[in-house]
């Protein structure tokens, strides 16, 4: 019994349990091998480069420019099926976003909805209210430019 009384060996007889225990094959494996942490940054980086270019395509100024002009184009060519336009004319379009306000400003936008377009020929100064979702013209006008007053409700297209 005297074996089991001493203080000391049980607590020896524990380190070297708890030390030889710790044998390689027994150890945790935690964390990621290099090879998979090499896949994880490399689709981080692709991932992060096709956010880029999706950006790019999509909301640069550039993209925003060339979305307007082909919305320029399609309107024009929808316009031309209704009515004579010139050549050589590139006209500026404007999206009409309050009606109610602009008819109240001018009675050449009577009959304008929301989302209608406003298409300015400066040149040839001519003015063409033109409704996409109705397939028709609203209303075709002289066009004066008023330098002092601002029109509100009517916004350019982006």
């Amino acid at each position: 019994m005297n074996e089991f009384m001493n203080d000391e060996e049980p607590v020896e007889t524990v380190e070297k349990m708890v030390s030889t225990s710790s044998s390689p094959s027994l150890k945790k494996k935690t964390g990621f091998s290099r090879k998979q942490k090499t896949i994880v940054v490399i689709l981080g980086i692709i991932i992060i480069a096709l956010a880029g270019l999706y950006y790019r395509a999509n909301f640069s100024k550039k993209a925003s420019e060339k979305r307007a002009q082909d919305e320029t184009v399609r309107l024009v060519k929808d316009v031309r099926k209704i009515m004579i336009l010139p050549e050589t004319d590139v006209p500026a379009v404007f999206d009409i976003k309050d009606p109610v306000l602009l008819t109240s400003q001018q009675a050449f936008f009577a009959g304008a909805e929301k989302g209608d377009k406003l298409l300015v020929y400066p040149q040839l100064g001519k003015a063409i209210v033109y409704s996409p979702k109705r397939k028709m013209i609203v209303n075709v006008g002289p066009v004066t430019f008023d330098q002092t007053r601002p029109t509100s409700g009517v916004n350019p297209v982006k």
